[in-house]
């Protein structure tokens, strides 16, 4: 599946343990999203994607009916979506 981030939760603690969720626009629905535990070894993988408008692919599903990716997909980033001047600007996650 291909997505492109549209939000980035601020760092939350929850179910002891710190995560970050991030929310996705998918080719086939309005939205999607996946909470990221960041002591966890597939974070490392995502860091380096976590911006506002980018385009990931080979994302799949956890849990459909609940909209939720499996962070443990093996996805590539394909490309930036253009953000407009009013967005948020990205936060620095760690």
């Amino acid at each position: 599946m291909n997505a492109v981030i549209t939000k980035i939760d601020k760092l939350k603690s929850g179910n002891m343990t710190s995560f970050i969720r991030v929310y996705f626009r998918p080719d086939d629905r309005p939205w999607a999203k996946t909470d990221l535990g960041v002591q966890f070894r597939n974070f490392a993988r995502w860091k380096p994607h976590l911006q506002l408008g980018a385009k990931l692919s080979g994302l799949r599903w956890k849990n459909e009916k609940e909209n939720t990716i499996d962070a443990d997909s093996n996805f590539t980033r394909t490309g930036t979506e253009p953000q407009p001047p009013t967005a948020p600007t990205q936060m620095n996650l760690l």
